[in-house]
């Protein structure tokens, strides 16, 4: 009431109040409403609040100097009553959420891309009950996660609880933001049951996300999602759409069958490398992982990968360092170091007895300086260990055919799901094994070095190209092979 008297454009937030937009019309106050969604709609509210709230939607429509809609439909449900040059479309927006930590999927016990998802108050008109039925009775071999909050005194509350199977998590409420956006961003896809609305936050995070949507049909939803979402119209509807997600639904998953048994492949170059580290791994090591970034193993979507990745506990301490100033944000390590672009490493001698580089190698600038600290900072008896891709397989001739400015571009086309932050140009002054044995003379190191070509991944997500892909491996000779596991200790 004393916006009603002072100078400030009054800004109201839905219209549950909207009766005392009358004042604003009697003392000729000009007031712009944001009609929110259609509320006296909503099953959960008794007939006197629905009478309520239709009467408010009214009164905002009528005294209102202008009125926001989020979606066209309620702009037209609007102009039933107030004239179209009084209403104005503004839908919500959404960050986009590029990439996000696997770590917070750890505290349900899920993995990315093996679970689908609900965000929703635990309301009637948001079908929650419909969706955790029809998923408990499908059980599509996946689990279903709902976050919203549940109380045991609402009646409706405890008929989702009821009907919730073994493979439907009820998480409750979570109100960090970065948790939830990791959530949506490794869904398999997103269930989006909202009948009643316009424009739904929670269907554009998801869509922001990347997540795939499965939504309940109806205008508003169609408006958001578009063309390429899935949509149901009832039960039976739902339980049909949820049985085809049991398929494999990434270019590895078709072409691997054993991803479907704990998230990586046969061929997998990550795996062969982290195992055959950890098998020299000791309780007395020092360990440096060179070329850290903010923690790659951190990030990574397998859970057995990203154990084996984390050296903590397992050594007695661990070093990143990179000249990457997202090194220092790297959570996998008892120390950081930010070191420069000269190849020279502030550590004393014989300070490691293990040092790790997982797709490094191929980005050193000064490789003689490089190799030579490298040398000097492992202890005797130490080993170097890196993946990194053969100067002559096919990997490193056609990086070397594309031109530095186009290299992120074709790398986006490519691989569309690698992140930006981990896209570097490669120079490949250390990968060839000639190169690595004037580096690392075998007077002083020992060679212990292989071709491994894993499982393709440079298929812009077409399965065709992904199969020729893994038929030109079979094919290739071990010295044009596209990647080395490059194992050397110091004598």
């Amino acid at each position: 009431m004393r916006a009603a008297f002072r100078p400030a454009l009054p800004l109201v937030l839905g219209y549950n109040t909207a009766a005392f937009s009358l004042l604003y019309r009697l003392t000729g106050k000009r007031s712009v409403m944001n009609m929110d969604g259609i509320e006296w709609r909503r099953d959960r509210w008794s007939k006197p609040a629905k009478v309520w709230f239709w009467l408010n939607e009214h009164c905002g429509s009528l005294f209102s100097t202008h009125l926001v809609a989020d979606h066209p439909e309620i702009a037209r449900h609007l102009a039933r009553v107030s004239p179209k040059r009084r209403i104005t479309t503004i839908a919500y927006g959404a960050d986009p959420v590029a990439d996000a930590p696997v770590a917070a999927l750890d505290a349900l016990g899920i993995e990315p891309q093996r679970y689908g998802l609900a965000i929703a108050r635990i309301v009637p008109e948001n079908l929650v009950l419909q969706v955790v039925r029809a998923w408990s009775e499908v059980s599509p071999g996946l689990p279903l996660v709902v976050l919203g909050k549940l109380s045991e005194t609402d009646a409706y509350h405890r008929a989702v609880r009821a009907a919730a199977g073994p493979d439907v998590i009820l998480a409750g409420a979570i109100y960090e933001a970065d948790r939830v956006a990791a959530l949506r961003r490794h869904a398999r896809f997103h269930i989006h049951g909202h009948t009643v609305g316009g424009t739904n936050p929670s269907l554009v995070e998801a869509l922001g996300a990347g997540s795939p949507v499965l939504a309940h049909d109806n205008v508003f939803n169609r408006w958001v999602a578009g063309p390429d979402a899935a949509y149901f119209g009832h039960d039976t509807l739902l339980r049909q759409d949820a049985m085809p997600r049991r398929e494999p639904v990434t270019v590895e998953e078709r072409l691997f069958r054993e991803m479907g048994a704990g998230g990586y492949s046969r061929q997998d170059h990550r795996m062969e490398y982290i195992v055959r580290v950890n098998a020299l791994l000791r309780p007395d090591m020092r360990v440096m992982e060179f070329g850290a970034g903010r923690g790659k193993w951190s990030h990574d979507p397998v859970p057995l990968r990203r154990q084996l990745g984390d050296f903590r506990g397992r050594c007695a301490h661990v070093t990143a360092c990179d000249v990457d100033e997202a090194v220092l944000g790297n959570e996998t390590a008892d120390a950081v170091e930010l070191v420069g672009h000269d190849g020279l490493l502030p550590f004393p001698d014989a300070s490691f007895d293990l040092i790790s580089a997982f797709s490094v190698l191929e980005h050193i600038e000064t490789p003689e300086r490089t190799a030579e600290e490298l040398g000097r900072i492992l202890a005797p008896g130490g080993w170097l260990c890196a993946w990194t891709p053969n100067r002559w397989g096919y990997v490193g001739i056609g990086a070397r055919l594309i031109p530095k400015r186009l290299h992120a571009r074709v790398l986006r086309m490519v691989e569309p799901r690698r992140v930006e932050i981990d896209s570097f140009v490669p120079l490949y002054t250390m990968n060839t094994e000639a190169a690595r044995k004037r580096l690392f003379p075998t007077d002083r190191f020992e060679h212990f070095t292989y071709a491994f070509d894993g499982q393709p991944f440079y298929h812009g997500e077409n399965i065709v190209l992904g199969k020729f892909w893994e038929l030109l491996f079979r094919l290739t000779p071990g010295p044009l092979k596209g990647y080395h596991m490059v194992f050397i200790r110091k004598r």
